[in-house]
């Protein structure tokens, strides 16, 4: 999207490395766009801003390898140099105190459940259908990703495929949350409908303490909508957090958790990522490398002394038999 329309139009041999850097000054300017009018400005994230510039640098070495330029235009333009931080992610303890108190407003206690216990990206979480969970996934423990929302400034909100065959994946699901998900299903009213939307959207309209049922449920639920993650985090994460004295971390926060869990419960980093749905363990290792446990336990190596050795069959003796 911010490659075609700076560069869609125009002959690639006739782009020069002034141009791209032109158009890299104006990028790391350049507003996200809002889905709420009313959120604060934010610019792309520096790693987002790397990975548009790898793009267009690999179209230009596309169109050098099959001798259409000579040169390529990126090569002359300088990556946002980024601090390695580590990463922040709630505690269980935490987590577990903010599932209680958004279990007083069914259901967004277990969508969040959901988020924490699957790492799903929050536009996967969004697309999710019946389908992807019920039915044969529900026998065999999984939820199955196959699709995502996005919100471009152009087109508004649609739904599209994962973007790589590595975000195309089957996650397993705890029995504790297969079991809150039957209970969700039950009371869903498209239960029946593969296609129907997993998590309701919400009407606008009013103050929720204004719009509750006497079970808590808000009334302004909408199964025909789709769920927004960012509402959720804004009107219902938000005041939880601040009512309990937590600290506020964005909701890619839960995804964070999945990992820092996952590791603290003993699985293998690559197991972890494909789970992720990363592509390039390059990522897994920069962030997360940490929490996994680089300490084994020789001894295991031991088992081998207790094999039992292979028994020899003994010849017959008989030459040309077979």
């Amino acid at each position: 999207l911010h490659i075609y329309d700076a560069f869609g139009e125009r002959r690639i041999s006739q782009i020069s490395s002034l141009d791209v850097e032109k158009w890299w000054a104006a990028m790391q300017v350049k507003l996200k766009p809002k889905s709420n009018p009313d959120a604060p400005d934010e610019l792309y994230a520096p790693s987002s801003l790397n990975g548009i510039l790898t793009t267009l640098g690999r179209v230009f070495h596309h169109a050098q390898k099959h001798q259409l330029i000579t040169v390529n235009p990126c090569d002359a333009v300088d990556r946002i140099k980024m601090d390695h931080t580590e990463v922040e992610f709630y505690d269980p303890h935490e987590i577990a105190a903010l599932l209680d108190y958004l279990d007083l407003t069914p259901p967004y206690g277990l969508i969040v459940r959901f988020a924490c216990k699957t790492g799903l990206r929050p536009g996967e979480l969004e697309a999710l259908r019946i389908g992807d969970i019920k039915h044969v996934n529900f026998q065999r423990g999984h939820v199955e990703v196959v699709r995502q929302r996005q919100h471009t400034t152009k087109r508004g909100w649609k739904e599209k495929r994962t973007k790589t065959s590595a975000a195309n994946r089957k996650v397993p699901l705890p029995p504790s949350l297969l079991s809150e998900l039957r209970d969700h299903l039950a009371q869903h009213p498209h239960h029946d409908d593969p296609d129907a939307l997993l998590w309701p959207g919400r009407d606008k309209g009013g103050d929720i303490r204004h719009n509750l049922t006497p079970e808590g449920a808000d009334r302004r639920l909408n199964y025909n909508k789709a769920l927004r993650c960012e509402g959720v985090y804004r009107s219902h994460v938000v005041p939880a957090l601040e009512a309990l004295g937590l600290r506020k971390l964005p909701w890619y926060s839960f995804r964070h958790f999945y990992a820092s869990w996952s590791a603290a419960q003993g699985y293998q980093i690559e197991t972890v990522a494909k789970r992720l749905g990363h592509s390039n363990l390059q990522i897994m290792y920069k962030h997360y490398l940490h929490l996994f446990s680089d300490h084994d336990d020789m001894s295991r190596l031991d088992a081998l002394d207790t094999v039992a050795p292979v028994q020899r069959i003994p010849s017959l003796g008989v030459r040309g038999v077979v």
